[in-house]
């Protein structure tokens, strides 16, 4: 019905089953030639006929019709086998098959102890644990459904936990089996950041599956973040206050406010701040945030929104050689809002192309002030790349790798946009190129730059040449021996190479001394008369005047002291 034999050959693993036939008594094979030889073969669900019983070794089948032995789904034509396919799995002789030989699937032989019988080899289905979520949860009292996913298993026993990073106790649970029928319901009632963990027993077969940060249950209001204490919903007080700046960051609602506590906060992800929401640490000096140990985290802030904002923060960490090259900023990526009374020190870049090490300013409804930027190193170009205004920043001790061309660029500061306004920066540096401008329409505004800079522009019209730039100093001074490109531009008010007379450079001390000429040097503008220096004292120190630089010096007069 099968194969008509009457010479010489040999068949190897190989099925015939379900061929019809008018001789039943002949069946699926019929040889009539005992050199033929048939070995790890599937023979007949009828039956077969042999003129010899020569040459047959380790077959399924006989003289008598053969019973399904285990097929997938032999009704449709489906003849791979099955774990119950015991008369078949494991059964051949495996010298009948050679290295790399593989079944009728091109799947490899012997994948077991020894060979199969038949044309397919059983590839048991390896122990697998994973887990699904059906529904989305946004609010308190939403409900999800985590289903499981469970592979080479015959009864999986499913234990689950489903912890909230804001803070709470577990939600814990245990389901049987695979599927929607196994599925593990879940109702939040509280706000929060939730990572879902599953473990699965089958026999000695164990594995475990989780999703880190899969459902977040938002919280009205503002959010405190506190180093200590007992968080609980609805996280509203310094004493109920989650301790995960992560969760914080996630679950608080547009609008609202994440006031951070003091000590340090650990993320070991780049914390996006969500539109409108302002991150207020407790101060400079008693808020710090940086990478978890052994993260991965590509940077600790993202601003997106223009009325989103970052303040009183310190901002520190070591970034690895597998920083992405496009995920510029690692401090702070500020596509709009505003950095305010921050201080991003000691960042380290361990791969070269990042611009902006420290912060990354793109061109937009974005805005600096207050700033101090410190000890960063591994720069492309600049600890801060700016594309746009920002305002009373200090930078100093700050390094930049070697470019693609052999130069750094703007060690502390690199300037590319004609919407960008250095206005009262004091800038310290050693490394060439410190203070960098690249476009020709940009401003550095009242600001002290004790360090080598530079001042040129690219001008696509004269066949992408670099050449001098012109007028975007503006009653800047320069220290002694680091003179401004075009220094001889003094119309705009700028003092080139002068002695700055700075506090203490020696203790980072750049406050200006009674005596310097950047008193009362500066271009006043009637906005100026709301705003503080660094220090937080009134940044006009005269009427209509005021000093180069991020520290405005008081005037000279008596001090009184009542008690």
């Amino acid at each position: 019905g099968g194969v008509y034999v009457d010479g010489s050959g040999l068949m190897v693993n190989c099925t015939l089953y379900n061929n019809p036939m008018k001789n039943v008594s002949h069946g699926e094979l019929c040889t009539c030639n005992a050199a033929f030889h048939v070995q790890n073969c599937i023979l007949g669900s009828v039956s077969w006929y042999d003129k010899s019983s020569e040459g047959r070794y380790n077959n399924l089948g006989s003289s008598s019709a053969l019973a399904d032995p285990g097929f997938v789904d032999a009704a449709n034509n489906d003849y791979r086998l099955t774990a119950a396919a015991t008369t078949a799995v494991d059964a051949g002789d495996d010298a009948a098959v050679g290295d790399d030989t593989v079944d009728l699937a091109g799947a490899k032989r012997i994948q077991g102890e020894h060979v199969d019988i038949g044309c397919y080899e059983f590839a048991a289905e390896e122990f697998g644990v994973g887990f699904n979520i059906e529904g989305t949860a946004t609010a308190v009292g939403d409900s999800v459904s985590f289903v499981p996913v469970v592979t080479g298993a015959t009864s999986p026993h499913n234990s689950w936990r489903i912890v909230n990073l804001a803070g709470s106790d577990d939600i814990v649970g245990e389901t049987s089996g695979s599927g929607a029928s196994a599925a593990f319901a879940v109702t939040f009632d509280k706000p929060g950041v939730y990572s879902a963990y599953l473990r699965t027993v089958d026999g000695e077969n164990a594995g475990e599956a989780s999703k880190l940060r899969c459902v977040t249950i938002r919280v009205e209001g503002d959010v405190f973040v506190a180093a200590s204490g007992t968080p609980v919903a609805p996280y509203d007080t310094p004493e109920t206050a989650t301790t995960n700046l992560v969760a914080a960051c996630r679950m608080v609602a547009d609008g609202a406010t994440v006031h951070v506590g003091e000590g340090t906060f650990m993320t070991d992800e780049r914390l996006t701040v969500a539109a409108g929401t302002k991150v207020v640490g407790a101060g400079q000096d008693k808020t710090l945030v940086r990478p978890a140990a052994d993260a991965a985290a590509h940077g600790l802030f993202t601003l997106n929104h223009a009325d989103s904002s970052i303040s009183q923060l310190t901002l520190t960490g070591h970034f690895s050689g597998d920083y992405p090259l496009d995920d510029h900023g690692c401090g702070i990526k500020l596509k709009a809002g505003k950095v305010l009374d921050c201080c991003v020190r000691d960042i380290v870049v361990d791969r070269a192309g990042i611009n902006g090490s420290a912060i990354y300013v793109q061109k937009g409804k974005t805005y600096l002030e207050h700033v101090t930027v410190h000890g960063c190193r591994g720069c492309h170009y600049g600890s801060l790349y700016l594309q746009g205004p920002a305002f009373d920043c200090l930078f100093y001790d700050n390094e930049a790798s070697a470019s693609f061309e052999g130069d750094p660029f703007g060690g502390s500061v690199y300037i590319e946009s004609g919407a960008a306004f250095a206005t009262n920066f004091t800038v310290v540096g050693t490394q060439e190129n410190t203070f960098y401008n690249y476009h020709k329409e940009s401003r550095f505004v009242n600001c002290v730059l004790d360090c080598p800079n530079w001042n040129q522009f690219h001008d696509s019209g004269l066949g992408g040449k670099w050449v001098p730039g012109t007028n975007v100093y503006w009653n800047c001074a320069s220290s002694v021996g680091n003179p401004m490109q075009d220094a001889h531009l003094v119309e705009n008010g700028n003092l080139s190479e002068v002695n700055l007379r700075l506090r203490s450079p020696a203790d980072n001390n750049y406050r200006l001394r009674g005596n310097s000429p950047c008193l009362g040097a500066g271009i006043f503008a009637d906005w100026m008369d709301a705003k503080v220096d660094l220090d937080g004292r009134p940044f006009v120190r005269d009427p209509g005047k005021v000093d180069l630089g991020c520290y405005q010096t008081p005037p000279p007069g008596m001090m009184l002291l009542v008690h």
